[in-house]
């Protein structure tokens, strides 16, 4: 593949130090959405600078300035397609609670249009 140095941008230090992640395999966000990208999310959020984001805004997808920017390349949620979401995250005390731990919501309509969270909790958390 090709490399090219950003100045001014580095990406290694917006990363915090943690080999805890979530991995599915997906498709680019932008047309024609190949099957073709492993998705790596990081396990808790990360904190960037104003002036960094703005430097990430301006990555564009090719060299040249006619290219579309990376920013805001997003499109509407797609089906599984059964694809399986894979962690390397392991907790060695039964006790501790990861923060990306499946729950299930249901969203409800109540009185005067407005939606409110209702969570259900499994059995075990009882």
């Amino acid at each position: 593949g090709h490399s090219r140095r950003l100045n001014g941008l580095i990406l290694s230090a917006l990363l915090p130090d943690t080999k805890q992640y979530i991995t599915y395999e997906g498709s680019l966000p932008f047309p024609a959405c190949h099957e073709s990208v492993t998705w790596i999310v990081l396990n808790r959020a990360v904190q960037i600078t104003e002036a960094q984001l703005k430097a990430l805004r301006e990555l564009r997808i090719a060299p040249f300035r006619e290219s579309g920017r990376m920013s805001d390349n997003f499109r509407p949620t797609q089906n599984l397609n059964n694809r399986s979401v894979r962690t390397n995250i392991y907790f060695s005390d039964k006790g501790q609670h990861c923060s990306v731990q499946p729950k299930i919501s249901y969203f409800a309509t109540v009185s005067g249009g407005t939606s409110t969270e209702i969570d259900i909790m499994d059995q075990s958390d009882l």
